[in-house]
């Protein structure tokens, strides 16, 4: 176990300090509130009825017969967030990602900052990425769907295409992560929208927020991005807790203990609904449930369920098919490929193994940073893969596991028979 520990530990240690050889360290200024912005609920109508509404209104204003209109479906876009040295150092997962796209009918791009002059303000990379995904937005026609992705996601590992995660109307989608409970910040996806791209600004402009110890870019800054935007309320705690963070990479518990006061707020997963002058809906995955999932979690094999993994840091051709093994077949800017019959593919019930020993590891982590992180057990549903989240108004029905005690939670916050924690006044 103290091995698995280690591992994770040097994992997290190798892709900070990967990624940290893009940033220029600056310093940044602390802050004591939150903004606010919603504190009730509003229903949003679903995809197929905003696009009708949008043609009603087209209807009107041209005088057009509606019965005649085409309704257009959004495109679908997958994008990376890149530049030059980043596109060939991880050609080989880009490549899938292409093959992914190209066998789903999805679109796939290259979002460079360079090309995005307001986004110059922001001198560290992982802050910058989200101006510069706003920024792209605009280009694109309204409701259009863009699939952010790490250049070390690796997809096409199982035939599953996004359509379970795109069939709604929501205007971001965030999962959790499957081994420190943290809202995953690097992959997730937007709907073109007002709200969506107000969202992605907030998040961007938390770089300006920083405090001066690790605080983990903007993977740390979603949790308060989130309460927020979500208007949840008495989080002054925790925003104390990360202007609090000193530490460096190499001690985690403080980052892990804000982390835990975030999420004891947010609980358990849900679809969360914002009212106000651009209303949105914000939708967190359960863990294991998003489309894409640390590779290591299942053995880096290729498997029935999500159709990419996260996490994979192979440079070389060669290396890179020893574990994902695609034969490409590029032409221009489109690529296909075809995976070996000879490939073995994780059963539904190895799947599932794997899941509940992780599962079992992560409920006894009392030797990790994020053991004090609250969990809430998805036992019921978990092994089959059909957890939902909590609807926006629904109560939750137990309580949270935290593997260590500490003051922090001695605070009477009881999640039996409440509806979400920013309903509290």
């Amino acid at each position: 176990m103290e091995n698995k520990s280690l591992l994770l530990l040097i994992t997290l240690v190798s892709s900070i300090t990967t990624a940290l050889l893009s940033i220029v360290v600056v310093t940044k200024g602390s802050f004591n509130t939150l903004v606010v912005k919603h504190e009730n609920t509003v229903q949003r109508t679903n995809s197929s009825e905003i696009f009708k509404d949008q043609i009603l209104q087209q209807r009107e204003s041209n005088n057009t017969d509606f019965e005649s209109t085409v309704i257009k479906a959004p495109s679908v876009t997958l994008a990376v967030v890149s530049d030059a040295a980043f596109k060939t150092k991880y050609q080989y997962q880009l490549d899938s990602q292409k093959c992914y796209a190209s066998k789903h009918g999805y679109n796939h791009t290259y979002i460079f900052p360079k090309d995005y002059s307001e986004c110059n303000k922001y001198r560290s990379f992982f802050f910058r990425k989200h101006c510069a995904v706003k920024a792209w937005l605009y280009t694109q026609k309204p409701n259009d769907i863009v699939v952010v992705l790490d250049g070390d996601t690796m997809a096409g590992v199982s035939e599953k295409s996004l359509e379970s995660w795109l069939d709604n109307d929501h205007d971001i989608i965030l999962y959790e992560r499957s081994w420190n409970f943290e809202v995953m910040a690097g992959n997730y996806i937007a709907r073109n929208t007002p709200f969506a791209r107000e969202f992605l600004k907030s998040w961007a402009d938390f770089e300006f927020r920083q405090p001066p110890g690790f605080s983990s870019a903007d993977n740390g800054a979603i949790h308060l991005v989130l309460l927020q935007e979500l208007g949840i309320t008495n989080v002054k705690k925790c925003i104390d807790l990360y202007n609090a963070l000193e530490e460096s990479v190499m001690n985690l518990d403080p980052y892990f203990e804000f982390v835990a006061c975030t999420k004891l707020h947010l609980g358990p997963a849900r679809n969360w609904y914002i009212p106000g002058k651009n209303p949105g809906k914000i939708s967190i995955l359960n863990r294991y449930h998003g489309f894409a999932v640390d590779g290591w979690v299942l053995n880096k094999k290729f498997t029935s369920y999500n159709p990419m993994h996260h996490g994979e840091k192979c440079t070389s051709f060669t290396d890179c098919y020893s574990i994902y093994p695609f034969d490409f077949d590029e032409n221009g800017e489109t690529v296909t490929c075809t995976v070996p019959a000879t490939v073995e593919r994780l059963s539904l019930n190895e799947t599932k193994a794997l899941i509940a020993d992780q599962e079992k590891w992560l409920f006894k982590a009392e030797k990790s940073a994020h053991r004090q992180v609250p969990r809430w057990s998805l036992s019921d549903c978990i092994l089959e893969l059909n957890c939902i989240p909590l609807e926006n108004d629904e109560t939750v029905t137990k309580n949270p596991f935290i593997s260590e005690e500490k003051e922090l939670f001695e605070v009477d916050i009881d999640f039996m028979d409440k509806v979400p924690t920013r309903h509290r006044k």
